[in-house]
C-alpha cells in the first residue's frame, strides 16, 4: 500500500488506453490515386495488421490539457503537446520506440515476458515483467499502426464505416476510413484513418471530439519503411554505464491499483458489462466508443493526491460531491463512498459518468 501511496496518479489519463487522438503535417493537395478499397474491407485488414513490421518516424500532437500531477507529466506531454517519435516494430514482443525531446530520449523496448524502458538523460533502465489488464498510455499507443487498429476494433456496427477520399503519407498514396460512433454518450464526434491497403498498416490518424471543429488528437508518419527492423535495434541489454531502477518493479499507477488494491469489481455495473476478464481493483466497462474505466482506491487517496484547482470539486445530480475532471476527450470523476475511493473516467459525457458514479455511490462495489 506504501508504494501505491507514494505512486499515485491522476487516473483519468488511463482512458487514453482505450480511446488513445488530432491533426499532424496537413495532407497534400495535389491530386492522389490509391487503390479502391471498401470501408468494411479495409477496416478488416486494419484488425489484422498486428503482426506487420515497420519501422519510420512519427510525429504526433494533441491538445487534451491533462492535469501535470504526480510524475505524469510525460503523459501531458504525450497528449497535450507535439510528440517525436521513432518507432521500429517486428511484432507485439519484439519493438523499440523513442521519444525524443531537446534533452535525451525516453526508449521503450517490447520484449518476451515484459517490457524494457531506458531514460537516456538519467541513463536509468526499468523492466516491467508481466502485462496487467490496464495501464496507463506509453508511446506505442500512440504510433498510427496500434492507434487506429484499437479504433477500428472498437467499431460496433458496420453502419459506423465510411470511405474517404485518399492522401499522401510519407511518399505513400492511401485510402481512408472514417469512424463515426453510434453510441450518444461518446464524447468521439469521428475518427478519419488512412492505412496501407496491401498490409493493412493505418499510417495517419485523426480523432475529433464533438463540438470541436479541428482533430484533437493526430498521429501521422512523416517516414516509413514496411519492412521487418533489424534484429539487434528492438533488443535491449541494460548499459554498463547506467543503473537499474527496481523501485515499484516499473509498474505504473493503474498497474499499482490492479497488482496490489485487495478490491475486486464486479462483472456487470450500470447496466455495463466488464470488459476485463478477471475482476480486480481496476476495470473497464461498456462497448464500442463508450466504454467507462472504474477503480476502487481508499478513501484518502482522493483528497491527498487530487487536490488541486485543476481538479475541482463540484456537487453531482447523484447527491454527492466529486472532484471532476473535462477535456474534449477524457472526463472523470473522482468521490468517496464511506471508506472506499472510486474514480470513473473515460471518452463519454459527463453524464454518462454521474450514471455509472450513482450505480457506484449505490453498491459501494469492491468492498
Amino acid at each position: 500500500m506504501a508504494r501505491l501511496r507514494r505512486s499515485w496518479r491522476w487516473f483519468a489519463v488511463v482512458a487514453t488506453l482505450v480511446v488513445l487522438m488530432a491533426t499532424p503535417a496537413v495532407a497534400g493537395h495535389w491530386p492522389v490515386s490509391a487503390p479502391a478499397t471498401r470501408p468494411s474491407e479495409l477496416a478488416a485488414r486494419i484488425v489484422a495488421s498486428g503482426p506487420q513490421p515497420y519501422e519510420g518516424y512519427v510525429q504526433s500532437h494533441g491538445t487534451l490539457q491533462l492535469p501535470d500531477l504526480f510524475q505524469a507529466g510525460s503523459l501531458a506531454d504525450l497528449f497535450g503537446s507535439t510528440s517525436k517519435l521513432r518507432a521500429w516494430y517486428d511484432g507485439p514482443d519484439a519493438y523499440r520506440v523513442d521519444q525524443l525531446d531537446p534533452t535525451g530520449e525516453t526508449d521503450t523496448y517490447g520484449a518476451p515476458g515484459g517490457t524494457w524502458t531506458w531514460d537516456s538523460a538519467r541513463k536509468v533502465s526499468q523492466w516491467t515483467a508481466g502485462s496487467t489488464q490496464l495501464r496507463l498510455a506509453r508511446p506505442l499507443d500512440l504510433l498510427p499502426p496500434e492507434l487506429g487498429r484499437r479504433l477500428v476494433g472498437a467499431v460496433t456496427d458496420p453502419a459506423e464505416l465510411s470511405a474517404l477520399a485518399p492522401v499522401r503519407v510519407a511518399g505513400r498514396g492511401v485510402p481512408g476510413l472514417r469512424i463515426r460512433p453510434v453510441e450518444p454518450a461518446s464524447v468521439v464526434d469521428h475518427a478519419d484513418l488512412w492505412a496501407d491497403p496491401a498490409t493493412g498498416l493505418v499510417l495517419r490518424v485523426q480523432v475529433t471530439a464533438k463540438g470541436d471543429r479541428r482533430p484533437t488528437l493526430t498521429a501521422t508518419f512523416l517516414e516509413l519503411s514496411i519492412a521487418p527492423p533489424a534484429a539487434q535495434v528492438v533488443r535491449f541489454t541494460p548499459p554498463a554505464a547506467g543503473r537499474v531502477d527496481r523501485d515499484n518493479d516499473g509498474l505504473d499507477v493503474v498497474q499499482l491499483i490492479e497488482r496490489q488494491m485487495p478490491a475486486r469489481l464486479p462483472a456487470e455495473l450500470a447496466g455495463l458489462t466488464r470488459r476485463t476478464p478477471q475482476a480486480a481493483a481496476t476495470a473497464s466497462y461498456g462497448d464500442g466508443f463508450a466504454v467507462v474505466d472504474v477503480a476502487a482506491v481508499p478513501a484518502t487517496l482522493i483528497d491527498q493526491r487530487l487536490a488541486s484547482p485543476l481538479i475541482p470539486t463540484t456537487h453531482r445530480p447523484w447527491g454527492s460531491d466529486a472532484r471532476t475532471f473535462e477535456s474534449p476527450l477524457v472526463n472523470a470523476l473522482a468521490f468517496q463512498v464511506g471508506r472506499r475511493g472510486y474514480v470513473v473516467a473515460g471518452p463519454v459525457s459527463l453524464a454518462e459518468l454521474d450514471r455509472v458514479a450513482a450505480a457506484v455511490a449505490a453498491t459501494r462495489p469492491g468492498r
